[in-house]
């Protein structure tokens, strides 16, 4: 009786288990319908193998009818159809590799394969083993994936990259590739080029290479992609550096930005470079030398043909005249002539002098040597001491350092300005005369000043033009010259010459020489 009771129970709870397992089979009906629809759609082949023998096909998903041209059941019907269709090429190669899989548990490899309608497309086969309870293997479950795109394009780029690098290293001496500013290919001339093996530049940065005084800007342009062709500076392994050509250009591969470099040593180049230059700054100093020479030259032919032509003649007359009218028996007046004649001539000689000093300073050749500035004004007032006889002059010598020359040349020039120091201070009862000097970086600025007539400053320019004798200064005695062969001598040295003053106030004569030994100018 209690058993009866207990059927309408019974049957209630049999139709709720019922209802559950239609509800899960439904859902398992969609879950199956959701997952045969991602296994054709999805652009890949899902397959499960055997673990042995040929690993034929034990599932394909239907994704391969519209990848491959097959149906699954090609597969899986025939054992042996997924090896067949492996390219003859590629077969043993796949074969020797998949047993990998074992140590592994799981194997990547590519391979061409052939299709339905004949022709052969790379596959890309990523599969897995899979394991019973015990640790067994038991099947083998992957994809296939169609990379023959893939294929083609990084073909297409080893082929430009093959291309280019046979050009390049061609053009320039040795080709890099980067990522990141980190090398993961270089060629064997770019390896030579730097001292190093290849194994050993490969994980080593580009920056590593490069000289410090030229890093940062260099790391800025590979970094930023610069793409047109630049100079820097880089570092062998011995430490050494050497000038370079750079040229570098940004590339994509397999999703990777890279940088392709090409590089060449251009040492001998700034080296030709740098003598060139050198060659030019020389025949540009000469041109301009010979252009001075030439046109001072032409105003000394001027002058002795012309100018040097009158005093001879008014000589030679004088003398003519006064030898055939009165002999041996001279009054006063014919002695006055005499004397006049004599003045003549010698300031003729003076001048003659001068010329041909102002003529030889162009072309003596210049031996520098360092020079004792301070001992060598010592000498130049000791030798100039008949000039100062009987007048009041103070000297005022600084201390003067050192500088670089020809000696006798700078003697000279230091003999030029003290004269007319004395000369042009003789309307001062005390004359004070100071000489110093002032240091600058590569040169020294040597000053002669004076207390004396001094000049017109807007003047100043004309004060060293040969034959130039100011006006208020003519009475004086003077050729004209001495200043000019001091500019000359000065500028021979690589140096400058100036002047300054101011009339009745003194006169400061500048001029600078290098303090350290650059060769015959």
């Amino acid at each position: 009786m209690n058993e009866l009771s207990e059927i309408p129970v019974h049957t209630k709870k049999l139709k709720a288990t019922e209802k559950k397992h239609k509800q899960m089979e439904g859902e398992l009906r969609n879950d199956r319908e959701r997952l045969d629809f991602l296994l054709t759609s999805v652009p890949v082949v899902v397959y499960a193998a055997k673990t042995s023998g040929d690993f034929g096909a034990t599932f394909v998903a239907g994704s391969s009818q519209a990848l491959l041209g097959y149906k699954p059941e090609d597969f899986t019907s025939n054992s042996g159809f997924w090896a067949e269709n492996i390219h003859p090429d590629d077969r043993e190669r796949v074969f020797k590799e998949l047993p990998l899989i074992f140590k592994r548990g799981h194997h990547i490899h590519e391979y061409r394969f052939r299709r339905a309608d004949g022709t052969y497309r790379w596959m890309r086969d990523e599969l897995n083993l899979v394991y019973d309870s015990k640790g067994n293997p038991i099947e083998m479950v992957g994809f296939w994936m169609d990379i023959t795109e893939y294929k083609w394009a990084d073909e297409e780029l080893l082929e430009s990259e093959t291309k280019f690098r046979r050009v390049t290293e061609a053009a320039f001496g040795g080709i890099a590739v980067t990522e990141k500013g980190k090398f993961i290919d270089v060629s064997d001339q770019f390896a030579v080029l730097f001292g190093y093996r290849q194994n050993e530049l490969i994980g080593m940065y580009a920056a590593d290479l490069i000289a410090s005084e030229a890093r940062g800007e260099t790391v800025e342009k590979i970094f930023s992609g610069y793409d047109k062709p630049y100079e820097s500076l880089c570092l062998r392994k011995d430490g050494s550096t050497f000038p370079v050509e750079v040229c570098g250009k940004n590339y994509y591969s397999q999703g990777r930005e890279l940088r392709v470099t090409a590089i060449r040593d251009i040492t001998q180049r700034k080296i030709a470079e740098e003598e060139a230059k050198k060659l030019d700054r020389e025949l540009e100093q000469k041109v301009l030398e010979l252009t001075e020479v030439n046109r001072e030259l032409d105003a000394f032919n001027y002058t002795v043909s012309h100018d040097l032509k009158a005093p001879l003649v008014i000589i030679g007359g004088f003398i003519n005249r006064f030898l055939k009218k009165q002999g041996d028996n001279l009054n006063a007046k014919e002695k006055d002539m005499l004397n006049a004649i004599q003045e003549h001539t010698q300031k003729m000689e003076r001048l003659i002098k001068d010329l041909l000093a102002f003529s030889r300073v162009g072309r003596q050749k210049i031996k520098p040597t360092e020079i004792d500035i301070g001992n060598l004004v010592t000498t130049v007032l000791d030798e100039l001491e008949p000039l100062s006889e009987g007048r009041m002059i103070k000297y005022d010598i600084k201390t003067l350092p050192a500088a670089h020359g020809d000696q006798t040349l700078i003697k000279q020039v230091f003999i030029n300005l003290l004269s007319n120091a004395i000369k042009f201070t003789t309307n001062k009862k005390t004359a004070i005369i100071e000489v110093g000097c002032l240091t600058e970086e590569n040169e020294n600025v040597y000053c002669v000043k004076d207390n004396g007539m001094g000049f017109n400053s807007q003047d100043s320019d004309k004060l060293f033009t040969v034959f130039q004798k100011l006006h208020g200064i003519e009475e004086l005695e003077g050729s004209g010259v001495g200043l000019s062969i001091v500019q000359r001598i000065v500028k021979r040295h690589g140096g400058r010459v100036w002047a300054e003053g101011k009339v009745n106030e003194g006169a400061s004569f500048y001029f600078s020489l290098p303090n350290k030994i650059s060769g015959d100018s």
